[in-house]
C-alpha cells in the first residue's frame, strides 16, 4: 500500500476491532461466527473498515448510510443497504431481517435509540463509539437481555490497561491487510502536509458529510490549494486510490447528515411512544 492508505487505518482500524472483538464479544477469526450485524454510520472513518472486519469474521452486514455512498460501501462487498433519511426499521425488514444479532452505532445513538431498541435481537448487543450529552433510555433494551457496550480507542492507554494489546492488533490487521482480506479506506488526499491543508481537512469533517478517511501526504509545507480549486469527483464511480477533497457545501445542502432528517430526529420507544427527553428535539 501507499504511505497514505497505510496512515488512514491504525486509529480506526483498532477502534473497530476493540469493539467487535472485545467489547461485543465476536471471535476475531475468519468466518468464525454466524448471525446479523447493522451497522450506523458505514461509510464513515470507523464504519469503512468495520462493515470489512465484520464481514471478514462471518458477519451478514446490513450498512446504513445515505444513498449517495452506497457505491463506497459496495466497493466493500455490501450490497445490503438502508438510507438515514427514512425509517431503519422498515428498511431492515424488508431485506429480510426481523431483527439482529448486532448493532453498530458509529453517530450519535440518541436519534436512532428506538429503530435500535425495535429491530435488536434478545441477548444481542448493541455497541457505540459515540459519547451523548442526552440520557440514553437503556430501559428500552433490558426485556430482550441486551447489552451495550461502549468503545473508546484511548481507554487503554488513559488507564494504562492492557495497552501492549493494540499493538497485537496492528499486526493482526498488518497480515490480514497484506493477506488481501482488508483494505484501506483512504477517500481524499491532500498532497502537501501545511496549515492551509490541515484547517481544509478539518473542514471537511465539521460537515460531517465525509466518507472513510482523510489523509495529509509529504511533503511538509508543500503547496495549498483552496477548497473550491479541488475537483470533486462523481460518487458513482470511486476509484481504488481515489484522490479528491470535498466541495464546497452547496446552499441546498442544509443539514443532511446523520440523524439530522424529519425521520429521525426523535426518541421513539419499539411501541411508537415517543419519549419526553426526545419530543420536539433536533440534532
Amino acid at each position: 500500500m501507499t504511505l497514505g492508505q497505510t496512515a488512514a487505518l491504525p486509529m480506526t482500524a483498532v477502534t473497530a476491532w476493540e469493539l467487535l472483538f472485545e467489547r461485543m464479544s465476536i471471535p476475531a477469526a475468519a468466518h468464525a461466527t454466524h448471525g446479523s450485524m447493522l451497522v450506523i454510520n458505514a461509510a464513515g472513518g470507523v464504519g469503512s473498515i468495520l462493515v470489512q472486519l465484520a464481514q471478514w469474521a462471518g458477519l451478514d452486514v446490513i450498512a446504513v448510510a445515505s444513498r449517495v455512498n452506497w457505491p463506497w460501501l459496495q466497493k466493500y462487498g455490501i450490497h445490503k443497504l438502508a438510507d438515514y433519511h427514512s425509517d431503519l426499521t422498515p428498511q431492515v425488514q424488508a431485506l429480510g431481517y426481523d431483527m439482529v444479532d448486532y448493532i453498530a452505532t458509529l453517530y450519535d445513538p440518541v436519534p436512532y435509540f428506538g429503530a435500535i431498541a425495535d429491530l435488536i435481537a434478545p441477548m444481542g448487543h448493541v455497541g457505540s463509539i459515540v459519547a451523548t450529552d442526552d440520557s440514553l433510555p437503556v430501559a428500552w433494551l433490558k426485556n430482550k437481555s441486551v447489552s451495550l457496550d461502549w468503545e473508546y480507542v484511548f481507554s487503554k492507554s488513559d488507564y494504562a490497561y492492557q495497552m501492549a494489546t493494540q499493538g497485537q492488533i496492528l499486526q493482526r490487521l498488518s497480515a490480514l491487510l497484506d493477506a488481501g482480506a482488508l483494505r484501506s479506506t483512504i477517500a481524499y488526499n491532500f498532497h502537501g502536509i501545511n496549515a492551509r491543508n490541515l484547517r481544509q481537512a478539518q473542514a471537511m469533517l465539521e460537515t460531517k458529510n465525509t466518507i472513510g478517511k482523510i489523509t495529509l501526504q509529504a511533503p511538509f509545507d508543500g503547496e495549498a490549494k483552496a477548497l473550491d480549486d479541488i475537483v470533486w469527483k462523481d460518487p458513482q464511480s470511486y476509484a481504488d486510490e481515489t484522490l479528491v477533497a470535498f466541495p464546497s457545501r452547496r446552499p441546498d445542502d442544509g443539514d443532511r447528515r446523520a440523524g439530522t432528517d424529519s425521520g429521525q430526529r426523535h426518541l421513539v420507544h419499539p411501541t411508537g411512544r415517543p419519549s419526553d427527553r426526545g419530543k420536539d428535539r433536533q440534532h
